[in-house]
């Protein structure tokens, strides 16, 4: 005896009223949604794998005579520990003095890294670096300035770098 159409039919009414509600809750279950708010991040900055591990005064670092007055333009650039540049977090100071004779004062200037730059600190995602444009007091300058560069981070590692520029470097007119 061959089951009738309508038996047919109430048997597969039957087993989707089942499995329905099961193939729902499957579906259902995948679409939740797994992004974070920023506040549920909990990486530690000293876990983030792109964090600043050395810094290096840049070779286009140069200090400008304009009239009676000085104007250094420090280009600093943080770098990975795979040596790529990168933006960062942490205090800088930069520090200006002689590493040959003559006797000269030593300028220093510290700003904070952070995500709103002050107008000072610009960072040029072309050069990949900041560009620091710091005023020099008095505007006398010995023939080999000295520049140092050191970075403290939110962790407390600390990072220096020194560019001890030429004559040349250091007396362009504008």
């Amino acid at each position: 005896m061959k089951p009738s159409r309508n038996s047919f039919a109430i048997w597969i009414t039957d087993v989707l009223r089942g499995v329905m509600p099961v193939l729902l809750v499957i579906a259902l279950g995948g679409c939740q949604s797994s992004a974070t708010t920023p506040s549920d991040r909990s990486m530690r900055h000293d876990q983030w794998p792109f964090v600043p591990q050395s810094v290096r005064v840049h070779p286009l670092t140069r200090i400008h005579q304009i009239d009676d007055a000085s104007v250094l333009e420090v280009w600093v650039q943080l770098l990975d520990s795979d040596g790529w540049p990168l933006r960062g977090l942490g205090d800088l100071s930069i520090s200006l003095d002689s590493a040959g004779p003559g006797s000269l004062q030593q300028y220093s200037w510290t700003t904070t890294l952070e995500s709103g730059q002050p107008e000072s600190v610009k960072y040029d995602p072309v050069m990949q670096g900041y560009l620091l444009t710091l005023d020099v007091e008095g505007g006398s300058l010995p023939p080999r300035p000295r520049i140092q560069a050191r970075l403290r981070t939110p962790d407390g590692s600390q990072f220096t770098d020194r560019l001890v520029m030429d004559e040349a470097e250091s007396s362009d007119e504008e």
